[in-house]
């Protein structure tokens, strides 16, 4: 019942109709203000809103203007006035990016996850091998920080931690690995249950060296051979000790069976 009735005060209190966004609202004066920000897709993550909104909100992810950059998702909409590369005005972040990726898959758009999840990883790693580190935010047009700032104008922020963003930022940052595993590669876990929902990017197939996945939880170990094609491979799995074959079809579901 409070679930609804959440659900009930956003869709009837915050959607704009004529940006097509979710805004917020000025409980002083009622008034909704909305600016397109990352903020007004995190609703995607979340189970029970109306579906054509959210249909509204995936397209405007989509569009090259606002949120499909070079690494996607900025903070601010790429068209709004209000967006600059300074912090949460219009650069990247993991953390942010990472929830709207959830949602997507959420609302069974994950081969558009996967696209965008694998271009969030490459900025990282595109980025590291430009600058030498990993960073808090990054540009959402290049793969470097030239033209990044971090609180413009504010002298004590840039005496105490710099006018760039933080260095050696693991943190939030890390949910790069994250999307990689969930989004990628596409593993997943339900209960005893195990699937993998693969979205492969083009550049990859023919590599003469298989993906493999590595991880300590249930001792999981995954190689898949990717050298003949991306649409169709092998895959061996190693899961508490039990190993198990499979054939994977990139952008579609298949369990992992011992």
């Amino acid at each position: 019942q409070e679930r609804d009735a959440l659900l009930s005060l956003v869709e009837g209190k915050l959607w704009d109709e004529k940006m097509e966004i979710y805004g917020d609202l000025d409980l002083t004066t009622t008034e909704l203000k909305t600016v397109d920000t990352i903020a007004s897709y995190f609703p995607l993550a979340c189970n029970g809103f109306n579906k054509e909104r959210m249909a509204r909100l995936i397209e405007r992810i989509e569009d090259k203007q606002k949120y499909n950059s070079l690494v996607p998702l900025p903070t601010v909409s790429l068209d709004s006035p209000y967006f600059l590369k300074d912090m949460w005005r219009g650069p990247v972040w993991m953390n942010t990016a990472y929830l709207i990726i959830h949602g997507l898959q959420k609302q069974g758009h994950g081969r558009l996850a996967g696209s965008l999840a694998y271009r969030l990883c490459k900025g990282v790693y595109d980025t590291w091998k430009n600058e030498g580190n990993f960073y808090e935010f990054y540009d959402p047009n290049r793969h470097d920080i030239e033209e990044l700032h971090r609180k413009k104008g504010n002298l004590f922020k840039a005496i105490t931690l710099g006018r760039k963003p933080v260095k050696h930022f693991a943190g939030w940052t890390a949910d790069a690995n994250a999307m990689l595993v969930e989004h990628v590669i596409g593993l997943s876990n339900h209960g005893t249950d195990w699937i993998l929902e693969p979205h492969i990017p083009r550049n990859w197939e023919g590599s003469s060296k298989p993906i493999t996945l590595s991880l300590p939880y249930h001792s999981l170990e995954i190689s898949m051979d990717i050298e003949a094609s991306i649409e169709e491979f092998n895959v061996s799995f190693s899961i508490d000790g039990k190993a198990g074959k499979t054939v994977a079809r990139n952008h579609e579901r298949v369990a992992l069976q011992q």
